[in-house]
């Protein structure tokens, strides 16, 4: 008896298991302490590994929890576009510069180009979204394609002329501003509708995938991306859009949900405050009571408030980001109307 109350002792000292655990691992080695020990390190890592896995399957199911209470690319709308404002408010209008000075004649181009592909992109998204949620409404469909149409339109035609405010080099470039603009929305547009999300059936993928591969190849030199297509060498990009495995689904994700809002919103963002500037600073009238208007009203119409006006009624609606819109669109706008005013009293032909 006092040898085996000597094993469970030892036993305990190396696993740190109670006395009656002990005992019945003992029993089970018959009488083996080496054994007993080694199964009760076994069995004590087996349910360390099985709390970790509960834990990390309980973080992840938080996680899902969070994501099905909002819409993640809204959400990032709102945070760049929150954070855009802020910037404004407290870095940008505080030091006196203004980014308009700062943009150069490529820079302006390039914010041109990349918004006239990436806003047909989202908004390709947007109206997939309310198809998909409200086949029935067509009318609905129909008001959405008519917004995120005029948006395009207003951002595509109210843009350069301020840019060439600032630049007038570019009076010169505008018939091919304009060519190469109307070419990457229609690629943008096509790419953005065609894009891969949650797609079922596998017709449709593929469908949906070679659309999508399609606006890549004529993002290129038209003639050329058309023969390389046909030859084949998008075959990498289009197995990219067609994998359903892990990998591709989530990067596609990414880029959907993150980076897209992220660059359209920072880039669209970057392009209205150039037009605001250019708009005060070389506004030629002596009512600057107009000026406010004018400005608003076309914002109203292009690029950051009609477009997230149309995501915020996107299938499917979830209460948490109506109320971030809110936040995110008040500040922008407040900040819109600081730097109106602040520009205002820059503007020394108003006086």
């Amino acid at each position: 008896m006092k040898n085996k109350t000597d094993a469970i002792n030892i036993i305990q000292s190396k696993t740190g298991a109670g006395q009656q655990d002990c005992a019945r691992a003992l029993e089970e080695s018959e009488g083996s302490v080496v054994k007993a020990v080694f199964l009760l390190k076994n069995r004590q890592a087996a349910v360390r590994a099985a709390e970790q896995q509960a834990a990390e399957t309980g973080s992840v199911a938080s996680a899902a929890g969070l994501f099905k209470k909002l819409n993640l690319d809204e959400f990032v709308i709102d945070a760049v576009i929150g954070l855009f404002s802020l910037f404004v408010l407290f870095v940008l209008l505080p030091s006196g510069q203004m980014l308009s000075g700062r943009i150069s004649l490529g820079a302006g181009v390039a914010l041109f180009l990349i918004v006239d592909f990436f806003l047909p992109f989202y908004a390709g998204r947007l109206y997939r979204q309310y198809e998909a949620g409200i086949e029935k409404y067509t009318f609905i469909k129909k008001i959405v394609m008519a917004v995120c149409s005029l948006t395009i339109l207003f951002l595509f035609i109210g843009f350069p002329p301020q840019l060439a405010k600032i630049h007038k080099d570019i009076e010169a470039l505008f018939p091919l501003l304009y060519i190469f603009g109307i070419w990457f929305s229609f690629c943008g547009g096509l790419i953005g509708f065609s894009f891969p999300g949650k797609i079922r059936e596998e017709n449709r993928i593929k469908d949906s995938a070679d659309a999508a591969v399609l606006g890549i190849a004529l993002m290129s030199p038209p003639v050329l991306g058309i023969v390389l297509h046909a030859l084949g060498a998008f075959n990498g990009v289009e197995r990219f859009f067609y994998s359903q495995k892990k990998g591709p689904v989530a990067a596609r994700f990414i880029m959907e949900k993150i980076l897209v809002p992220v660059i359209l919103v920072l880039v669209m963002a970057l392009m209205q405050q150039v037009y605001i500037e250019g708009s005060v600073l070389y506004f030629q009238d002596k009512d600057p009571a107009a000026l406010i208007p004018r400005i608003f009203f076309y914002l109203c119409l292009a690029g950051i408030i009609p477009l997230r006006f149309v995501a915020g009624f996107a299938p499917p609606v979830k209460p948490v980001n109506l109320l971030t819109g809110l936040i995110s669109f008040g500040l922008y706008l407040f900040s819109m109307h600081s730097t109106i005013l602040f520009l205002l009293s820059k503007n020394p032909q108003l006086f």
